[in-house]
């Protein structure tokens, strides 16, 4: 797996020197990466599931019905917000101190 560069300014934000690493597989549509308390959490939106990654644990299930949540970010607070595609709302999913 390679980069493929369409603005000079990613090289001064990445380190083009490491090739990115598959970390997970097996997911159907994944979606809203965000990184909270040394994790990185997504979304596989038709299993309805929110995935966590860190260097401890390796993969889990965060949350394992997320009502189809796809996007996801975090508020000035470092909550986890979500955007539920079966709820039609937007919900703070994790506070930063769990």
């Amino acid at each position: 797996m390679q980069y493929e560069i369409l603005d000079e300014v990613f090289k001064e934000l990445v380190d083009t020197s490491v090739l990115p690493q598959q970390i997970s597989s097996g997911h159907t549509w994944v979606e809203g990466p965000v990184w909270l308390n040394n994790s990185l959490y997504w979304s596989d939106i038709p299993n309805k599931k929110l995935y966590k990654h860190n260097d401890k644990d390796g993969v889990s299930i965060a949350i394992d019905d997320t009502n189809f949540a796809n996007g996801n970010t975090t508020d000035l607070n470092g909550n986890m917000i979500s955007c539920e595609h079966g709820g039609r709302r937007v919900i703070r999913r994790l506070d930063p101190h769990d």
